[in-house]
C-alpha cells in the first residue's frame, strides 16, 4: 500500500509541476540572507538516583544515604554548541534553500589547535507550486512538537517529558494548502535505525550463549507522517489546532554467537496526538495529548523503554505510551515574557508473564528577558520526577532531575 502511495505522490507532483515550468518567466534575480545564533548557559544541575528497590506498596523505604546516590549541584557553564548555528537562506522567486550548520565540540577531530567540529543541522530546499509546496531534505520532521520555549530542557540536556519529539531526519514532504485556513504535509521519511531493540541479556533464543550480539534494522519503505494544521486569527484571537500521526516498520535482525543471523521480528512503531494553541491577548495557552507504539523505535528521544527482544517469549515485546503537556504564557510587555508548563510520559511494556512501567513527569518556567533586539537572557528553573519502575513485583525510584540558570542567547 505504501509503496503506491510513494508513486501516487510523484505522479502527482510530476502532473501539476510540469504545466507550471512550462509556463513559469524568465528567473527572478536571486537573494540571499545570513543569520547566526550564540547560546552561553550558565547553569547548575542536580540528579537524585535511587537505587535502592522497594516493595509494591513502597514500604521498603530508604534508611540512610547509602541506599541512593544524590549528588550535589554541579555548574554547567560555557558555550552551547549544539544549538549555536551559522545559516544562509537563498530564495529565487518561489525556490527557497536554507543551510544551517552547529558548531558542535568533537575530542576526535582537532583544527588549528582547536577541538571542534561541524554539525549539520538544516539542509532544505523548497518550491511553490502554488497548488502544492515540493520540500525536500534534512530538518524537524513534521510530528516534531515539543515544549515550547524551554532553553536548556528543549535541548534535551533534562529529558524533557515533550508530547511529541524526534531527531532531524532525511525526508521529502508535499504540502497542501486546504482552503484559506488550514494545510496538510505528507512526508516520507529516513527511519532512525540507531533506535534498535534490547536485547534480554543479549542471548538469542536456540542459542546457548550470553556473547555480546548486536540487532540490526532493515526496512522496504519509508517512515511516513501526516500534519493537517488549522489556524484561525481574529482580532480578539488566535486559534491553531495540529492533528499529527506516523508510521513505520523495521525488520530486526541479529547475528549471534556462532555466526547464524537470525530474524528477531518485526516492529511496527507509530505515534499520533493533537496540539492546541490559543492566543488571547497577553496570555498564550498550549495543550496537547498524545499516544505512541514504540516510540523509541520510531525515532522519539525522550521515549522511555526499548521495544525489547526477550528470549522466554522469542519475541519483541511492544511498548505503549501516554503523553500530555500544557503550557502558559504571558507577555508583559516587549521586553519580559513568563511562560510556564507541565508535562508527563506514561510507559508501560509487558515481559512474558510480567510487565515495567514508569511515570515521568515534568514542570518547568522560564522568563524571556529582550536585554537589546539582538540579546535574550532566559533564567529557567525545571525538574523532572522520574517516577518509579514497577513490575508486578517490585517497585523501584529512579530519582528527581533538576536545574537552573540562565541561557544567554544572541541573534544576529
Amino acid at each position: 500500500m505504501r509503496k503506491y502511495l510513494v508513486i501516487l505522490l510523484v505522479a502527482a507532483v510530476a502532473f501539476f509541476a510540469v504545466p507550471a515550468m512550462a509556463q513559469a518567466p524568465a528567473a527572478p534575480e536571486k537573494a540571499v540572507t545570513f543569520s547566526a545564533m550564540v547560546w552561553y548557559a550558565t547553569f547548575w544541575d542536580k540528579s537524585d538516583k535511587w537505587a535502592s528497590g522497594l516493595t509494591k506498596d513502597g514500604s521498603k523505604a530508604a534508611t540512610d544515604g547509602s541506599n541512593r546516590d544524590a549528588s550535589p549541584w554541579k555548574g554547567s557553564w560555557g558555550l552551547d554548541e549544539t544549538v549555536t548555528r551559522f545559516g544562509a537562506t537563498f530564495k529565487q522567486g518561489t525556490f527557497t534553500a536554507q543551510v544551517t550548520i552547529n558548531a558542535v565540540v568533537d575530542s576526535e577531530v582537532a583544527f588549528a589547535g582547536a577541538k571542534q567540529a561541524t554539525d549539520y543541522r538544516e539542509w532544505w530546499a523548497q518550491n511553490d507550486f502554488g497548488m502544492f509546496t515540493l520540500w525536500f531534505g534534512h530538518a524537524y520532521t513534521p510530528t516534531y512538537q515539543p515544549m515550547w520555549m524551554m532553553a536548556r530542557g528543549g535541548q534535551g540536556k533534562n529529558g524533557a517529558s515533550n508530547t511529541f519529539s524526534s531527531t532531524r531526519s532525511d525526508h521529502m514532504k508535499v504540502v497542501v494548502p486546504m482552503g484559506a485556513a488550514g494545510s496538510l504535509a505528507v512526508a516520507f521519511v529516513e527511519p532512525n535505525q540507531n533506535n534498535t531493540v534490547g536485547l534480554d541479556n543479549k542471548k538469542i533464543a536456540g542459542e546457548d550463549t550470553t556473547a555480546n550480539v548486536t540487532a540490526w534494522a532493515n526496512y522496504k519503505y519509508p517512515k511516513v507522517e501526516g500534519l493537517y494544521t488549522f489556524l484561525m486569527k481574529t482580532d480578539a484571537f488566535s486559534l491553531k489546532v495540529m492533528g499529527l500521526g506516523g508510521y513505520q516498520s523495521l525488520d530486526f535482525y541479529v547475528v549471534g554467537a556462532a555466526g547464524s543471523t537470525q530474524k528477531l521480528g518485526t516492529v511496527k512503531s507509530w505515534t499520533a496526538g493533537v496540539d492546541v494553541q490559543f492566543i488571547f491577548g497577553p496570555v498564550t495557552v498550549q495543550a496537547s495529548a498524545g499516544k505512541e507504539r514504540n516510540g523509541k523505535t520510531y525515532g522519539d528521544n525522550d521515549a522511555t523503554f526499548k521495544s525489547n527482544y526477550y528470549a522466554t517469549d522469542d519475541k519483541i515485546q511492544d511498548v505503549n505510551e501516554t503523553v500530555l503537556h500544557g503550557a502558559v504564557a504571558f507577555v508583559i510587555n516587549p521586553m519580559f515574557k513568563l511562560q510556564a508548563g507541565y508535562g508527563q510520559r506514561d510507559s508501560k511494556q509487558d515481559v512474558g508473564t510480567d510487565y515495567q512501567k514508569q511515570k515521568k513527569s515534568m514542570i518547568y518556567g522560564n522568563v524571556l528577558i529582550q536585554l537589546t533586539p539582538q540579546i535574550q537572557m532566559q533564567p529557567e528553573y525545571a525538574r523532572k520526577d522520574n517516577g518509579k519502575l514497577k513490575t508486578t513485583t517490585t517497585s523501584t525510584k529512579k530519582g528527581i532531575d533538576q536545574y537552573v540558570g540562565v541561557e544567554w542567547i544572541a541573534t544576529i
